[in-house]
């Protein structure tokens, strides 16, 4: 009984109930809406039940943090529960999530500063550090 999705109100207004029926809209499997959910809520009860719309990039690092230190979840959980949010951001609520309106083509940027003979050169290469 538990692969069958929970009926819904023909016009939900609470945010968990709107937020299935965008998923259910989309045509994502059930075990995707039920994991997404359970992410969502974990991310608005950490702070406090707050609105995810007033929410952003610190406070998905503060969650995730938690979950790495507190919680010592493994780094794929943590990539799911970001997923979610992310969808939720991103998707749902149309607004930017850690200041990037497209998440696809943010880079980071890993470097070892020093002097290279061969490879690709960084520009923290020529800073004085």
């Amino acid at each position: 009984m538990e692969d069958i999705p929970k009926p819904l109100p023909p016009n939900p207004t609470r945010f968990m109930d709107r937020f299935r029926a965008f998923i259910r809209a989309r045509h994502l499997a059930y075990r995707t809406e039920k994991t997404y959910c359970t992410w969502v809520r974990d991310f608005i009860r950490f702070h406090g039940k707050r609105h995810p719309q007033t929410m952003a990039g610190p406070e998905v690092d503060a969650w995730l943090s938690y979950f790495a230190n507190e919680r010592q979840v493994s780094i794929n959980t943590r990539k799911t529960a970001l997923k979610a949010v992310v969808f939720m951001s991103h998707q749902f609520l149309e607004q930017k999530l850690m200041g990037h309106s497209d998440l696809s083509t943010t880079m980071i940027y890993t470097h070892v500063v020093g002097t290279h003979e061969r490879g690709v050169s960084s520009p923290l290469d020529s800073s004085s550090v």
